[in-house]
């Protein structure tokens, strides 16, 4: 209570910038929802200026992000321009119960991808794609899957977390 009281003090006289500094430490996952609720709400009339740890938080509230290490700033914009300015790695991953050459095939002939690993379980056959661009291309896998008679388990788009993110702007500047 003591965090939403603090809030609600920092807006009664309705200032145009709000500074919250850590405003979900400490709190039960019932009232981080509700601060964050808040802090959505609030974005309408005032600007916010969060600081905070928990990345994935920020993710969830922020428009815009500034990376600051050793008390540089070494990132600054929106989650998306970082990603890019990052070389975000996207992954698809596609998991068959068994493949066969036909598929192997199909996918190694396709210029969508930088990469492709495979990795063989118990459950079947994963493939670890790594697109040139942003283009979507699960619709195709699909496709490419049911023509080469291969029974699709799961596909899944894979992106680096603000956390992942984060961590590779301080290695870059350190």
């Amino acid at each position: 209570y003591k965090q939403r009281v603090g809030i609600a003090q920092t807006i009664l006289h309705r200032p145009e910038i709000v500074i919250l500094d850590e405003p979900t430490v400490g709190l039960d996952p019932h009232s981080v929802k509700e601060v964050r609720e808040f802090i959505l709400k609030l974005k309408d009339n005032h600007t916010i200026l969060l600081s905070s740890h928990q990345l994935h938080e920020i993710s969830l509230v922020c428009d815009e992000i500034t990376i600051i290490a050793k008390g540089n700033i070494i990132q600054s914009g929106s989650i998306k321009e970082i990603n890019e300015s990052l070389h975000r790695d996207k992954e698809i991953q596609i998991l068959l119960r068994q493949a066969n050459e036909n598929f192997y095939e199909a996918i190694k002939s396709l210029e969508a991808f930088d990469r492709i690993e495979t990795e063989e379980s118990e459950e079947g056959i994963r493939f670890k794609l790594h697109p040139k661009n942003d283009e979507d291309l699960r619709s195709m896998l699909v496709k490419m899957s049911v023509d080469n008679n291969v029974e699709l388990l799961e596909l899944v788009t894979k992106e680096e977390s603000l956390e992942d993110l984060f961590l590779k702007a301080v290695n870059e500047y350190a």
